[in-house]
């Protein structure tokens, strides 16, 4: 548990398939992981319509999907999902075909939808799986939030991002709007 451990500190930062080519990864958990966002110039997670401050204002966030992967290097990567790619992975995780497994991505070009094939075969390797507590905690490192390690309760922590985001994204909207009004 990340409260317990003050020297844990996950360094994983996201990868995004950004231009043409083929891609290879190792998935390193059973399921891809959701998390609804606002764009203003950057992500921002959305604590939910019922408080959301962008909701309010009739601008619906984008769900984006996460899975913590390694590369042909060997390093890890949280990759980023577009909501157009996620089908194969639902599919894979229903299967319990995901975790340990190889997936190929393809594209075209910087705004083509990703080709996806996630092989068969579950590579037999010693590898640990990556918790959805531990991408979360990673995300909210990369988004300047709360940190899971700083809070022994998971409600308390939940709590504490939820906030966080209401505050960032409350700024945001009101750059967005003087944006507009200039």
């Amino acid at each position: 548990m990340y409260a317990n451990d003050p020297g844990y500190e996950p360094t994983l930062p996201i990868f995004r398939c950004a231009g043409a080519g083929s891609y290879r990864f190792l998935a390193l958990q059973r399921s891809l992981h959701g998390v609804k966002q606002h764009w203003c110039g950057q992500s921002l997670p959305c604590p939910g319509e019922h408080c959301c401050p962008f909701c309010r204002e009739g601008m619906h966030p984008r769900f984006v999907g996460y899975i913590v992967v390694a590369l042909p290097t060997n390093e890890k990567r949280i990759l980023e999902v577009p909501h157009s790619s996620h089908g194969p992975f639902r599919t894979a995780e229903q299967n319990g075909a995901l975790f340990r497994h190889v997936i190929n991505v393809t594209k075209g070009n910087d705004k083509s939808a990703w080709r996806i094939e996630i092989e068969e075969t579950q590579l037999a390797i010693a590898t640990q799986e990556i918790s959805g507590e531990e991408l979360l905690d990673a995300l909210a490192r990369i988004h300047s939030l709360p940190r899971r390690r700083s809070f022994v309760d998971v409600a308390l922590w939940r709590e504490a991002l939820e906030r966080a985001a209401i505050a960032r994204l409350t700024i945001a909207l009101g750059r967005e709007t003087s944006k507009a009004s200039s």
